[in-house]
């Protein structure tokens, strides 16, 4: 118990001391700021990552290539870039060493932070250790995002002193919310729900295997799988679908995103098998699902 407090104490000034760095780098006017145009579709389409709330993303040592669908950023130390909603995105990393970026995404209850490092070669930058606070939801976090994309593309001649109030704000926000006791992650938890957690958070990633997740839990997978099935009465790999298929479901309805771009989006690697586990979960194609969905917005 005291392992883990102290271990999140530690991410817990790594991510307050990079927040007061940002909030500096604003405040003097040097804040390197990337934000592509949205976009939701993928020219080429892959591997990519695509979120239906905004992402924040600070890179702390290292440097990392983001490829959106127009344009590609190389992140260096002290750049941020803010990814509009339902904007295809993949990362690579260029440099590897020390390599360190600071996350926070918008979650229902709140939102959530973690500090990538690189795993692997073929998934550089999964994280697991993601701490997660309650603030109003995080609508107020997602409404300063997607007003600081808006006046970075705007035309406004007062667009720099409105990105400047908008940064402060939303860093200022960022760290009161962190004021208040984290929702979870901080300390030891029941290993189900946990890896439940786990499998919402790297739903994208087509890699994620009861293996990954067992080792994360400090368990074996025989173990994990047992205990999973004694609890919910359904198998991980089950779960996973089912939250795959859950999370391609309301891109379908909220993105023009094609059916393959919704398939690499929910961590599948090809639209067929994609398509023939939507089948058998919702009873239709994703075609069928979305045409149903948008029959149903017209007659309301």
């Amino acid at each position: 118990m005291q392992d883990s407090k102290k271990r999140y104490e530690e991410r817990k000034k790594q991510y307050r001391d990079s927040l007061v760095r940002i909030l500096n780098a604003v405040m003097n006017d040097s804040i390197h700021l990337l934000i592509p145009r949205p976009e939701e579709s993928m020219k080429d389409p892959g591997n990519f990552q695509i979120h239906l709330t905004p992402e924040f993303i600070y890179q702390i040592d290292g440097s990392t290539e983001i490829r959106f669908p127009d344009e590609t950023y190389v992140m260096q130390p002290g750049h941020l870039c803010i990814v509009p909603r339902s904007t295809p995105h993949i990362e690579r990393i260029v440099e590897e060493e020390g390599f360190t970026k600071l996350v926070a995404m918008i979650r229902p209850d709140g939102f959530s932070l973690h500090v990538s490092k690189p795993q692997s070669y073929e998934n550089p930058t999964r994280n697991f250790i993601t701490d997660r606070y309650y603030r109003g939801g995080g609508s107020q976090i997602a409404r300063y995002m997607d007003e600081i994309v808006a006046a970075k593309h705007s035309n406004s001649p007062h667009r720099r002193i409105i990105l400047r109030g908008l940064l402060i704000a939303l860093i200022g926000v960022l760290l009161d919310g962190m004021e208040g006791r984290p929702l979870s992650n901080a300390f030891p938890a029941l290993k189900v729900p946990r890896c439940q957690e786990l499998v919402i958070e790297n739903l994208s990633d087509p890699t994620l295997s009861v293996e990954d997740l067992a080792a994360e839990l400090n368990c074996s997978p025989d173990y994990l799988s047992r205990r999973f099935h004694q609890e919910t009465g359904k198998t991980i790999v089950q779960v996973i679908n089912e939250k795959r298929i859950d999370y391609a479901a309301e891109l379908l309805c909220k993105t023009q995103l094609s059916v393959s771009e919704v398939a690499y989006a929910s961590g599948y690697t090809t639209a067929s098998y994609f398509i023939k586990v939507f089948r058998k979960l919702k009873d239709q194609t994703p075609g069928e699902y979305r045409m149903k969905y948008v029959e149903t917005v017209k007659r309301k």
